[in-house]
């Protein structure tokens, strides 16, 4: 039985999910994340849709080769 809540226990059982799904975009094309709790006992919490934060890559080292060796 799926229930909308504003709120989640401070605690919450072994086995607990937290489940996160793309499902789809908006107008701007940022990636929608639908989100909801499984519990153990079957019971599931939907929480709100979120648009997911994009991924960034680490930042690069611009350099030479010779210069990397040398602090090697």
């Amino acid at each position: 039985m799926a229930r909308r809540k504003t709120w989640l226990p401070e605690e919450v059982a072994d086995g607990t999910r937290y489940v996160l799904e793309a499902c789809g975009q908006d107008k701007s094309g940022a990636v929608l994340v639908q989100r909801y709790v499984e519990f153990p006992d079957g019971n599931v919490i939907v929480l709100s849709e979120r648009k997911a934060t994009p991924c960034r890559p680490k930042r690069k080292h611009v350099g030479s080769a010779s210069s990397l060796h040398s602090r090697l």
